[in-house]
């Protein structure tokens, strides 16, 4: 199934946050792809602070930061850097997965076959300089 959504700016991406709060499963994994500054990073801070968490930064120079309350496990990784399949596998985000309640990962076709075991919502943002196309697909 898929369901797009036209983000102009990152408040925007709020109701992205609740559509996948709705069709979240244990341990889900979201794999997000779209271009340097398409909003990735933007779209994990609106759902992080929908649920209590207030400071979200990019994983791009760290790889991975995870985030958590008394209700909520959020990890955020970003392959961005990665450059090999070993690499992925150093980072330990099968373990971190398991670990979470939800994965956010960010440049997710460097690692596509670590993550088809999992549930996993895929989120392409596309853009020009007035708007965000989000397009959400699922199972």
């Amino acid at each position: 199934m898929q369901k797009i959504f036209n983000v102009r700016t990152e408040e925007d991406m709020d109701s992205v946050s609740l559509f996948i709060k709705e069709i979240k499963k244990v341990n889900q994994i979201v794999l997000l792809t779209g271009e340097l500054g398409s909003g990735k990073t933007a779209l994990v801070r609106r759902f992080a602070k929908m649920h209590g968490i207030e400071s979200v930064m990019s994983p791009t120079f760290n790889l991975l930061h995870i985030y958590s309350n008394d209700k909520i496990r959020i990890s955020h990784a970003d392959l961005y850097r990665i450059d090999s399949f070993q690499h992925i596998r150093e980072l330990n985000l099968e373990e971190i997965i398991e670990q979470s309640d939800i994965t956010f990962i960010e440049w997710a076709e460097k690692g596509k076959d670590i993550f088809n075991s999992y549930p996993a919502i895929k989120i392409i943002i596309e853009f020009d300089k007035d708007c965000r196309r989000v397009e959400v697909v699922w199972q």
